[in-house]
């Protein structure tokens, strides 16, 4: 896995597709087709998509695009890409959200009034 600086569309590069707004998936750009649609290879099968409703990551793998999906797929497992991406920030972010966005009302309720007495705690040291 290689990091590069800027995060553009290129083959190889680790995605986040955003088509199904209730689950997120992890995809590798198999190909370009043309501005305005790529192939997307993941795990639960290839798709052809707009490059606007995905989020580039920082990771790239070298690939070419004649490489079988089942090759990719096995190159995804053994790289651990998924608890890489959720080892970032920005992936403990989108997992904090997912919790939060799991919790029954009580849950919401315990969790806003564990935030006002840390706020009161945090703040009664400052006086």
């Amino acid at each position: 896995v290689q990091r590069s600086m800027p995060r553009c569309l290129e083959i190889g590069r680790i995605v986040i597709d955003q088509t199904d707004y209730k689950e997120e998936k992890i995809g590798i750009i198999s190909d370009i087709i043309d501005r305005k649609r790529l192939i997307i290879k993941s795990p639960t099968g290839i798709k052809i998509t707009n490059p606007k409703r995905l989020l580039l990551t920082k990771f790239k793998i070298d690939i070419s695009s004649t490489t079988k999906t089942k090759n990719q797929n096995k190159i995804l497992q053994t790289l651990e890409l998924c608890k890489k991406w959720y080892k970032s920030s920005w992936g403990l972010k989108k997992l904090k959200l997912k919790l939060k966005n799991s919790f029954s009302d009580f849950d919401k309720f315990k969790y806003m009034i564990g935030k006002k007495q840390r706020l009161v705690k945090k703040n009664f040291h400052k006086l």
